[in-house]
């Protein structure tokens, strides 16, 4: 509870923390180093740092080892102080202070201040004071000296808004860079004064300016705005790369998944890439249904996990952040592509399950119209043997019979050796073709004693997909024989028309029209049906938008229901004898 208390004061008070400490290092500075009192100061800043530090969490508990470290380290530092320690020690406070990650404007302005402070102190008091310049201004000296201690107890009257958080981040490649660019204005600025002989002070201003204008032409060249894309592209790809550039990474995952028909195999291949790479020796991987190693085995392993798949690598050496994030941005491509691939895999199987399903619908439902065909030719059989008929009228009704059974047994063995095709070869894409008046021919002897009218207008003889044309006849013709049997005075209508490359089949009927619900649903699904599964003309719609043909409810009002199926055919003539 008391490291919590504390740790949520810290947070708080944060300013007032920073303040305290910047107030105690400018105090520090402007004494001597080796002066009893400039090392009381110098001690009490570094606890005031312990205190503010973005490295460590502030409620950790330090063991005793490193308690001990920590306490020697402060006590050698305090001992051995010079204006050198001082010089390196600021510099460390210029990256700490100013790659510091943050997003509310008042602690941006905190910090802004207090980098004012640190830079300021170290280029105006020790660099001069370790390279023995005294020839500055005391008024500047004056200033700078007594200017900069309201500046740091204004770090305290800063108000704090931001939210608590657990972290402290310090982007480390912002902090290397402002203190690489101070040690570089402070050696400038003393190269400029020896080799020009010119004062600190305005050795200092130049190569401020010198350096400001290098920053702002740098920035500028960087920006989308300039338009020189070149330097940004190759400044941005430089941030993203250790030795493997991502559009190379993602262009080889792209690759992989092209050559590799299976998930497993695309694991393999692309494993084998990660362990091209020169600073990963090996990796070892396991799933659900994969597991595989490539490489060899080292003592420093990375492990990651990427959903269901669970990956080690293994690198030369220690990995540190950068490397552990790049690893994860690796692996999680590579798990995103076999995740896809697997995805792939599982819709292929999904549609050919599918194709095979459709194709068993079609099936049983081309069976169902045959057995009502052998039922309706059985029972027209049994009505022509009446039991003590004539010689001459049995002779003229089994003539009739055997005449029925001629008609109708190539037509239903034909039709089941269609469906026997389609469960052999249910994804065959192969269609059956039959010339049209071949056809139109068929239907009429099929319904010739159902009492329909067929009306034709044929100018040629191309080929139609039998199957197609078969199935939307005998369900659009089965449909309107249901209708019949339950309204009276029911009138069916057959018309094919033909001409120009298009092909048009109607069935109309007279009777009352379908309910608008059904009418809507009729081609996008199966439908509740008292006859049958409801699939017939769903899948006969299926069928012929593969085959580039429409089938659509032109009328639905009373007295008039006319179902229509249109498309291109091929236009062959000669190919198929024209009939009469």
């Amino acid at each position: 509870m008391a490291r919590a208390e504390i740790h949520l004061a810290a947070q708080r008070y944060e300013h007032v923390i920073l303040a305290v400490m910047l107030l105690l290092l400018h105090l520090a500075v402007w004494s001597e180093p080796v002066h009893p009192l400039g090392r009381s100061l110098l001690l009490a800043h570094l606890g005031m740092f312990l205190l503010w530090q973005p490295i460590w969490q502030r409620d950790r508990r330090l063991d005793a080892r490193g308690l001990l470290l920590a306490v020697a380290a402060i006590a050698v530092f305090v001992w051995l102080s010079s204006w050198l320690l001082l010089f390196g020690w600021l510099l460390l406070l210029i990256g700490l202070i100013g790659g510091r990650t943050l997003l509310a404007r008042e602690e941006r302005f905190t910090y802004l201040l207090a980098l004012v402070i640190v830079v300021s102190d170290l280029l105006i008091r020790v660099t001069p004071a370790y390279f023995g310049i005294g020839t500055i201004n005391p008024d500047v000296i004056g200033l700078f000296k007594y200017g900069m201690l309201p500046l740091c107890l204004a770090t305290a009257l800063v108000p704090a808004t931001r939210a608590p958080r657990l972290d402290y981040p310090v982007d480390l490649f912002r902090a290397l860079f402002l203190a690489l660019v101070i040690a570089l204005l402070a050696m400038a600025s003393l190269l400029n004064m020896y080799r020009n002989e010119v004062e600190y002070p305005l050795a200092l201003f130049q190569s401020l300016v010198a350096i400001g204008i290098f920053l702002l032409l740098l920035s500028w060249l960087l920006s989308p705005s300039s338009g020189v894309r070149g330097l940004a592209q190759l400044w941005d790809r430089s941030l993203l790369n250790i030795g493997t550039p991502f559009e190379t990474w993602l262009a080889e995952l792209a690759r992989c998944a092209q050559r590799c028909r299976t998930p497993q195999e695309f694991l393999e291949e692309a494993m084998q890439g990660l362990v091209e790479l020169p600073w990963i020796a090996g990796v070892e991987w396991s799933g659900e249904t994969t597991a595989g190693r490539a490489g060899k085995p080292t003592p420093h392993a990375i492990p990651l996990e990427m959903d269901d798949l669970k990956l080690s690598l293994s690198v030369h050496g220690s990995a540190g952040p950068a490397m552990l994030l790049h690893c994860k941005l690796l692996v999680q491509l590579l798990a995103l592509f076999y995740l896809a691939k697997e995805r792939e895999q599982e819709l292929a199987r999904q549609a050919q399950l599918r194709g095979i399903y459709e194709t068993g619908a079609r099936v049983t439902h081309d069976i169902k119209n045959l057995l009502q065909s052998l039922q309706g030719m059985i029972a027209a059989l049994q009505s022509d043997l009446p039991p003590a008929p004539p010689e001459e009228e049995r002779r003229r009704k089994g003539q009739r019979s055997l005449n029925l059974l001629r008609r109708q047994l190539p037509l239903l063995s034909r039709r089941l050796q269609l469906a026997l095709d389609k469960l052999q070869a249910p994804e065959s894409g192969s269609e059956a073709r039959t010339p049209l008046r071949e056809w139109w021919e068929t239907l009429k002897t099929r319904y010739r004693d159902e009492g329909y009218r067929f009306e034709a207008a044929l100018q040629g003889n191309p080929g139609i997909p039998t199957e197609l044309f078969d199935s939307v006849a005998e369900n659009l013709l089965e449909n309107a024989r249901l209708k019949q049997q339950t309204e009276t005075g029911i009138g069916i209508e057959v018309l094919l028309e033909e001409a120009g490359g298009q092909v048009v089949l109607e069935v109309r009927d007279t009777g009352s029209p379908l309910p608008s619900e059904l009418a809507r649903l009729l081609f996008t699904g199966p439908v509740d049906s008292d006859q049958g599964h409801g699939i017939g003309l769903y899948q006969a719609a299926r069928q012929a938008q593969v085959l580039g043909f429409d089938l659509e409810l032109v009328a639905n009002r009373q007295g008039e229901v006319r179902f229509r199926l249109s498309g291109p055919v091929q236009a062959a003539e000669g190919q198929y004898p024209l009939f009469g």
